[in-house]
C-alpha cells in the first residue's frame, strides 16, 4: 500500500515513512486503523490501479496520484521509449535456441545440409553459420557476421519461395526477424 502526503505532495510513502516523520505520534497497528488515524494529519492511501498494457516499444512510469473527491488514484504514464531502449529489448529477447530447434526440422535446413555435400563453398558457409549460432546460443553473439553468413548462404545456394518462407518463420519463432532481414 502507498500513501501520499496530502500537503507536500510527497509520493510514494510507505507506512514505516509516515511513522518515521512522525516519532512522537502513536498509530494503531490495525491497518485500517492506521489509514484511518494518518487522514487527520495529512496523508492519504493511494489506490492501486493495473499498469497498461505496452508494447516493447513503449516506456511506463508512475505519475503522480489524481485525487478526485478525497481519494486518490494512481496513475501511470506510457510514452514512447528511444531507438536503444527498443533496440535493446529486441536483442534481450532473441531466442537462438528457439531459431535453432525450428530451423533444424525445416526442409530449408534439410536443403543446405544437401548442398554442402555437393558444394565445398556451401560446406564451408553452413559450418562457419552453425558455429556462428552456437555461440549465439552460448551468450556470445555476432549479428554482422550471422547476417553476413546467411546472406552467403542464401546467394550461394538454391532456395525456393517455401525456403525462404521457412527460414522466416524459424526466424520469427526465436524472435530474430527484427534483427535480421532475408535479402
Amino acid at each position: 500500500m502507498s500513501y501520499i502526503n496530502t500537503t507536500t505532495g510527497d509520493y510514494p510513502l510507505s507506512a514505516a515513512e509516515v511513522r518515521a516523520a512522525h516519532p512522537n505520534t502513536s498509530f494503531p497497528s490495525e491497518v485500517a486503523s492506521f489509514e484511518t488515524a494518518i487522514t487527520e494529519i495529512g496523508y492519504a492511501v493511494v489506490q492501486q490501479a493495473p499498469q497498461p498494457e505496452v508494447t516493447y516499444t513503449q516506456n511506463i512510469t508512475e505519475g503522480a496520484p489524481i485525487e478526485s473527491n478525497g481519494t486518490y488514484q494512481q496513475t501511470w504514464m506510457v510514452s514512447n521509449a528511444s531507438d536503444e531502449e527498443i533496440t535493446q529489448r529486441i536483442r534481450s529477447n532473441a531466442d537462438y535456441l528457439a531459431f535453432w530447434d525450428s530451423l533444424m526440422v525445416s526442409t530449408v535446413y534439410r536443403a543446405i545440409r544437401e548442398q554442402s555435400f555437393v558444394s565445398l563453398p556451401m560446406n564451408t558457409l553452413a559450418t562457419e553459420f552453425i558455429a556462428l549460432l552456437g555461440d549465439a546460443k552460448a551468450g556470445r553473439t555476432n549479428e554482422t557476421a550471422i547476417q553476413q553468413s546467411m546472406d552467403a548462404i542464401l546467394f550461394t545456394g538454391t532456395f525456393t519461395e517455401d525456403h525462404l518462407q521457412e527460414l522466416q518463420a524459424s526466424l520469427v519463432s526465436g524472435k530474430l526477424d527484427s534483427i535480421y532481414i532475408l535479402s
